[in-house]
């Protein structure tokens, strides 16, 4: 059996994928940039964001990718769980008494910068979407 390679046409497409999806999480949720930069880890300059989505061809590290992952699946969970794109939106502004919130909004959890707090918001929404 063969390993093959990605060639760069699957490479490319990767990574505008990966940007768009950057671009898109932000303008949904209204993150500004150095929530965003928070968001996907200290390893993103604010140069190599900029460049990433002008040109959707600036490479990330793995860490990046999972946390880009996490937040699609926040976004795709909040979809489901709400038929309005507004509410499922605005759902990261309103405070939460459940945990892991525990009063706080998840804007504020997600802020904090670590990946496992991304994923227990996606566990959380996961949840209530099976």
């Amino acid at each position: 059996m063969s390993s093959k390679c990605p060639s760069e046409s699957d490479e490319t497409a990767h990574l505008r994928a990966l940007w768009l999806a950057i671009d898109t999480i932000t303008a949904r949720f209204g993150f500004s940039e150095p929530e965003i930069l928070s968001l996907l880890g200290s390893s993103l300059s604010s140069t190599a964001l900029h460049e990433g989505l002008k040109t959707q061809n600036v490479p990330v590290k793995p860490a990046v990718k999972d946390r880009v992952s996490a937040l699609l699946g926040i976004d795709q969970a909040l979809q489901a769980i709400f038929s309005s794109p507004t509410q499922a939106a605005s759902w990261i502004d309103r405070s939460n008494e459940l945990p892991p919130f525990s009063g706080k909004t998840p804007r504020q959890l997600m802020l904090k910068g670590d990946f496992e707090t991304l994923l227990s918001i996606r566990r959380f929404l996961d949840y209530w979407t099976t």
